[in-house]
């Protein structure tokens, strides 16, 4: 609103006149243009599950700028808009070290090897065996998919043992034998999210889920093949409106325990060159951060990857619904940036191939 007055004095009441008819003050409203609107926090959500089934993890809530939602030039909220906190979900099961080198000769027709369960305040027993054993006459079998391919006259994808040129160790392994000629060991495969990816740097060392669905081979194996001979590494995705790419990275090879750096030549193919932004960055979980940024990228975008600071490409982290955006950091999801940005996408499939 704004006022104006007036004064009874032109002239002023006199010898008995009568006074001014009519107010003294008029008012009338003004508009002067559209007031900014600051942001404001919601409440925070609840607490989402926990990330682990047992022992230690974490668990996230949210809050949005949404009350009100800035407008006209108004301020956004000051703070974070996800939390995390640790949860506990009781005892786990110990986790067992790596097998120790065979035994050595075989006068006894039998070759041993240990391995010591690791435990902690959050760790029971561990499930499984402490001594393995085998026969020292088992017969020379193939070291990959590629001499699968070379050696025999087996054309069809499937699940093959490949026993491993340096430990020994006898693996199953998922063959791609149609995709580009053939011969790809694959290491990588997600289309459903039915195995959990926010796995500890142990888990991802080892390998988690089954070859014959959704899976990760292990950093360990991945190491010991590809040092057979020059590699090639190959991605294929899928995006939720059915829209196929395809990558391929020459020289990849993986550096030694403990922290399996990458390493590869610039892609070629036509989902963009996303890897190489990870190209010579160690690998990293949730409780082993070895990536550039100041905080923990595998916490952040929950995963375990090649973080550096953090991510192009996430294709270890959250499985979420194709086609939409992880809630909280859209980088979170199953991603590949050059190709659809922050869309979670429908497939991952990685694998490698001797040349």
């Amino acid at each position: 609103m704004r006022t104006r007055r007036r004064l009874c004095t032109n002239p002023r009441p006199q010898r008995f006149g009568d006074h001014c008819f009519g107010d003294n003050i008029e008012d009338e409203l003004c508009n002067n243009g559209t007031c900014a609107v600051n942001g404001g926090w919601t409440d925070w959500s609840k607490w989402g599950q926990c990330s682990v089934s047992c022992g230690v993890g974490l668990q996230s809530r949210t809050r949005s700028c949404t009350d009100p939602t800035p407008d006209n030039g108004g301020l956004h909220c000051i703070g974070q808009n996800l939390k995390d906190q640790l949860c506990y979900k009781g005892l786990c099961v110990g986790v067992w070290t790596n097998w120790n080198d065979w035994s050595e000769g075989c006068s006894s027709g039998v070759q041993t090897r240990n391995r010591t369960c690791l435990k902690n305040l959050f760790s029971g027993g561990c499930e499984g065996d402490l001594t393995e054993k085998k026969k020292c006459d088992i017969p020379e079998t193939y070291k990959d998919c590629y001499e699968i391919k070379e050696n025999t006259d087996i054309r069809k994808d499937g699940v093959y043992n490949v026993t491993l040129w340096k430990s020994k160790l006898i693996i199953p392994v998922f063959c791609d034998f149609e995709t580009d000629g053939g011969g790809w060991t694959v290491f990588q495969k997600r289309f459903d999210g039915s195995i959990d990816f926010y796995k500890s740097f142990i888990d991802f060392e080892r390998g988690f889920g089954s070859v014959d669905s959704e899976f990760w081979l292990g950093l360990s194996h991945i190491y010991e093949m590809v040092s057979l001979g020059k590699t090639e590494l190959r991605l294929d995705l899928k995006a939720a409106d059915g829209t196929s790419v395809y990558e391929t990275f020459q020289n990849f090879r993986l550096g030694k325990q403990p922290y399996y750096t990458l390493h590869i030549d610039k892609g070629i193919g036509n989902s963009g060159d996303g890897l190489s932004y990870h190209n010579g960055m160690h690998f990293t979980a949730f409780d082993n951060d070895r990536d550039t940024y100041g905080g923990n990228c595998a916490v952040l975008d929950r995963g375990g990857w090649w973080y550096n600071k953090c991510t192009d490409a996430n294709l270890n982290g959250e499985y979420v619904t194709p086609g939409t955006q992880r809630p909280g950091r859209a980088f979170g999801g199953m991603i590949y940036y050059p190709f659809k940005k922050t869309e979670s996408l429908r497939s991952s499939k990685m694998m490698f191939r001797r040349v």
